[in-house]
């Protein structure tokens, strides 16, 4: 059976945007991820069988095992169910994950000496530093060739999602998104170089000032 599991805002409108830059991704099986019951407290889930695990192997065919314990990811947002979710969803396939409630949580984390390949970063995080503060921090910091950023937030307008591709952002996802998709996403910006992630930025800067330009001309 398959299952599609969403993870929502408790505080945002429903979005129909997957993440920007993704493309045309495969349908995949949701096999033993949580899911949020209605008291927000995740429900108890199996681990995710070997033989239907979809990131086994990656897009280059090879084991991924190794890519992925090695990793280490810190994700940065404020709705604790949300962040558990993802906590425990990455878990099962082995990264090394470390959880920041809030900007300033994740500004001293970043300074604990040891560069985290990927930061899982919220924009509308509760207190006085944003999650876009966060990402100055990390570029300030001189760890943007060590550590990839993937933006999550729950605004789907263009303008923000263009901010993004300007800024630098390695990818970019709207709320709700899909759970399976997300830890897919997840391992194709860790495995992907430098230079790959340069060249989708660029495309999709241009797609999405496009998009930004045509809602303009409409508005007016």
């Amino acid at each position: 059976m398959s299952i599609r599991l969403c993870v929502r805002s408790s505080s945002a409108p429903p979005s129909p945007t997957w993440p920007f830059g993704t493309g045309a991704l495969p349908p995949r099986t949701l096999c033993g991820l949580p899911r949020i019951s209605s008291d927000k407290r995740i429900a108890s889930a199996e681990p995710l069988p070997r033989s239907l695990n979809p990131l086994r192997l990656n897009k280059r065919g090879s084991s991924a095992d190794t890519q992925s314990k090695m990793a280490r990811i810190l994700t940065v947002e404020d709705d604790e169910a949300i962040r558990e979710l993802i906590k425990y969803a990455l878990d099962q396939y082995g990264y090394d994950v470390t959880e920041a409630p809030n900007g300033q949580a994740a500004i001293d984390l970043l300074g604990d000496g040891v560069p985290y390949d990927l930061v899982i970063l919220d924009l509308m995080l509760g207190g006085k530093i944003s999650g876009w503060d966060v990402f100055e921090e990390v570029q300030k910091r001189g760890l943007r060739d060590q550590t990839k950023v993937i933006i999550m937030t729950a605004r789907s307008q263009e303008a923000e999602i263009l901010k993004g591709w300007r800024v630098g952002v390695d990818q970019y996802c709207t709320k709700p998104f899909d759970l399976d998709m997300f830890v897919v996403t997840v391992q194709d910006v860790l495995l992907s170089t430098k230079q790959q992630l340069d060249r989708q930025r660029e495309a999709e800067l241009r797609k999405t000032e496009l998009l930004h330009l045509l809602d303009t001309v409409f508005e007016d």
